[in-house]
């Protein structure tokens, strides 16, 4: 069995992202972090699913901030009883319950709204409570998930900052890889004449990770040999 850190810098640079993630449980293990099952998708809020009906209102506004709301199944329902122009019955703080008088509505509209038109109350707040206690537990899972995932990113963290090193490494290799062959084009096969030219380019150290990690077969001519 190998670790991530027991592949040389070679062999790191050349496993896919996929690999890594494996490479990743070895670390978890040694460190002792477990990360749980996401929890999945949230519980459903509930919803009333009763059809809705049209009720047509008619609203009296009093002068002194008393409202009616009386509320019909049909408009000539709602219109009809406007036209009985009912008044309400109030008394006077300052004079006491005695005193009764008729404060009649000033003025008043007609207004529409869609309502449901049953509701079973008792059924919906057993659901809701329901929700509320599914929703806690589900909170709970998924802050624990995350818990957990934070530890296992800061445990696996200098791996895969190790893993992006190594693939910019091989990376530039390979540029000098395709530098090299575009070289050896265009001094008509001449090797020794491309690599006198890619000195300019690149320094040995580059030049050597391409033949080594490209197996560029790269001519390494003296540092002062100039084109």
């Amino acid at each position: 069995m190998k670790t991530y850190w027991d592949h040389t810098e070679k062999e790191r640079a050349n496993l896919t992202r996929e690999q890594v993630e494996k490479l990743c449980k070895f670390e978890l293990m040694g460190e002792g972090v477990i990360v749980t099952m996401h929890p999945g998708e949230p519980p459903a809020k509930p919803e009333i699913s009763e059809p809705k009906v049209t009720v047509h209102g008619v609203i009296f506004k009093g002068s002194s901030y008393h409202t009616l709301d009386v509320w019909f199944r049909t408009k000539e329902e709602a219109v009809a009883f406007a036209a009985l122009k009912p008044v309400r019955v109030d008394s006077d703080y300052r004079l006491g319950d005695k005193y009764e008088a008729i404060d009649a509505y000033e003025s008043q509209s007609f207004v529409e709204k869609e309502v449901f038109n049953v509701v079973d109350g008792d059924a919906f707040n057993a659901a809701t409570k329901q929700y509320a206690a599914e929703k806690e537990s589900y909170d709970r899972s998924l802050a624990k998930w995350k818990e957990d995932n934070d530890s296992a990113r800061k445990c696996c963290e200098s791996l895969w900052d190790d893993y992006a090193e190594q693939r910019e490494k091989l990376s530039n290799a390979q540029s000098v890889l395709s530098r090299w062959n575009e070289y050896v084009e265009s001094c008509d096969g001449d090797k020794e004449i491309a690599a006198r030219f890619l000195r300019k380019a690149y320094t040995q150290s580059q030049i050597e990770l391409a033949n080594d990690w490209c197996d560029a077969s790269i001519p390494m001519l003296p540092q002062c040999v100039e084109a």
